[in-house]
């Protein structure tokens, strides 16, 4: 169905910030508490932010007196296209509410850019303004995207699906500044940071969330990889290779649906590695599935992507190798079953869905080259490569190149 979109709301930046003045009355009963306060560096003041979650969240506890405000940035050294800040409220009760807020911003990729830049001496002064113009679109673009995500995902999707309870989202322009709030899972969320799943885990990871789920932008990096002296894995015929997938035809007939092997187009998270996947430590000892978070890249796609991308990036290759044809039996089984429930346009077998997820391996070889140089990727006493980096290994022999 086509749809229409509307105007984004945006509130002005002299909305979020305006300070008060002794004798204007305080919007909400909340801002008892202090002078005008905003969150990091960004224009939004506490007061603006307290408004709107009197106004869009039901479980806000619409405190009489907040005592005091703790504010923390948990993106610290994990940023690039956003700053998100961990707030918690605590009353004069000792009744806490915290909240996330996501900010995006230019100032990672324009640092990443100016820095390569030193060194390379690539781009003049002019075309340095031209790649930052190309930064600031990507990351309104994405920002976006993912408002538009979660304000569908809240409408549409149920709740059991473990992705982030969305509060509010402002779409980013080219005058203003913009804002998601969401519930906060800081305290509970664990990220090791690249610490493969056993199989116990990879059958209540989020295979019945994808389900019910159902143009991202990836950058590859294979000529550095395949000049860097250390991955002397990436020989030329596998650069050959994954230089050939980044090429864009070939990118979009990789990511796109194949109805050809049982359903149609999903919608695909699209960056399902290690650090976006949140897990809970429980009583049983376990870990257990939390939140999948950051949907800025997602895009519609093939059904086999995010299953590839979750498998292949987040258990080690034995494991994954070990496991994956049950998972994907549970798939199609589970699959079967919404389409008699549901009465699903799908024609779903094992067979179809091995082909869908062999091809989609190569989905998350792509990912997988924008962080064998990040710090998720673990290198173990003894080991010349990090966990992720065999990872990679592995699925350049496993992947059915086209």
């Amino acid at each position: 169905m086509r749809r229409t979109k509307t105007q984004p709301h945006v509130t002005p930046i002299a909305q979020r910030c305006s300070p008060r003045t002794s004798n204007s009355p305080p919007p909400s009963a909340a801002r008892t508490l202090m002078e005008p306060r905003r969150i990091g560096s960004t224009s939004y003041d506490l007061a603006f932010l307290i408004d709107i979650l009197n106004e869009h969240d039901e479980l806000y506890p619409k405190f009489i007196k907040i005592e005091n405000v703790a504010e923390k940035l948990v993106s610290e050294n994990r940023g690039f296209g956003s700053n998100i800040y961990s707030v918690r409220l605590t009353s004069g009760e000792g009744e806490e509410y915290s909240f996330v807020c996501k900010i995006p911003t230019v100032e990672y990729l324009n640092k990443y850019l100016h820095e390569a830049n030193e060194e390379s001496k690539k781009f003049s002064e002019k075309e340095l303004e031209e790649q930052e113009e190309i930064n600031l679109t990507q990351v309104r673009e994405t920002h976006n995207r993912e408002v538009d995500f979660y304000r569908f995902a809240k409408e549409n999707i149920p709740k059991s699906v473990k992705i982030p309870r969305f509060i509010y989202g402002e779409y980013m322009t080219e005058e203003n500044e913009c804002i998601i709030i969401m519930e906060d899972l800081s305290d509970r969320a664990h990220k090791g940071p690249s610490k493969g799943l056993s199989k116990e885990e990879a059958f209540q990871m989020p295979v019945d969330s994808l389900i019910k789920c159902l143009k991202a932008f990836i950058t590859l990096s294979a000529h550095d990889l395949l000049e860097n002296e250390d991955y002397t894995w990436f020989t030329p015929e596998l650069a050959e290779k994954t230089i050939a997938l980044s090429e864009y035809d070939k990118l979009m007939k990789v990511m796109a649906s194949r109805p050809e092997l049982g359903m149609p187009p999903v919608i695909c998270q699209g960056d399902l590695w290690p650090s976006n996947v949140l897990w809970e430590h429980k009583s049983d000892g376990m870990r257990h599935l939390l939140s999948i978070i950051d949907w800025q890249d997602c895009y519609i796609g093939s059904y086999a992507n995010d299953l590839a991308s979750l498998l292949a990036i987040n258990m080690d290759a034995e494991t994954r190798k070990s496991c994956e044809q049950d998972v994907l039996r549970y798939y199609v089984e589970k699959m079967n079953e919404y389409k008699k429930s549901f009465n699903l346009d799908i024609d779903l077998t094992y067979d179809k869905a091995w082909i869908a997820y062999k091809k989609a391996i190569q989905v998350a070889i792509l990912i997988t080259m924008t962080i064998v140089e990040n710090p998720e990727d673990v290198v173990e006493n003894g080991e010349n490569m990090g966990r992720i980096t065999k990872r990679l290994v592995h699925m350049l022999e496993d992947a059915e190149f086209e």
